[in-house]
């Protein structure tokens, strides 16, 4: 949804962990299949009616395309296959042709992280 609220349940009581005041991390995916978060939540708070259409769920394919690069790294899809699925998905967490440096900063940070670093 609009906002991320984290409970956990431990030893048969639910205990609120945090808050946070931003999207959560599926909404590109929701907006790109017609969901618009932002506006359903103004028309609830606010007591407008709104009118909650089917999203088109069926032919939207959205992608987390750092985390989704695990299965490759992890032996599990092929690097064709990935890519095949990544030009295949209308919504994307990070790229844009219009802005590609917060994909840019995450791929650096992937290669980064993974790059053993050794001191001389």
């Amino acid at each position: 949804g609009l906002f991320d609220i984290e409970i956990f349940k431990a030893d048969g009581r639910y205990l609120f962990n945090e808050m946070n005041w931003r999207n959560s991390a599926v909404c590109f995916a929701a907006a790109a299949s017609g969901v618009n978060y932002p506006v359903y939540w103004y028309c609830a708070v606010t007591g407008n009616d709104y009118q909650i259409h089917k999203p088109d769920t069926y032919g939207v394919y959205a992608i987390n395309e750092l985390l989704d690069f695990h299965h490759v790294t992890a032996g599990e899809v092929s690097l064709g296959q990935w890519l095949k699925d990544l030009k295949n998905s209308k919504a994307k967490a990070y790229y844009s042709k219009t802005d590609r440096k917060p994909m840019n900063r995450r791929l650096a940070m992937f290669v980064e992280n993974r790059i053993p670093f050794r001191n001389k």
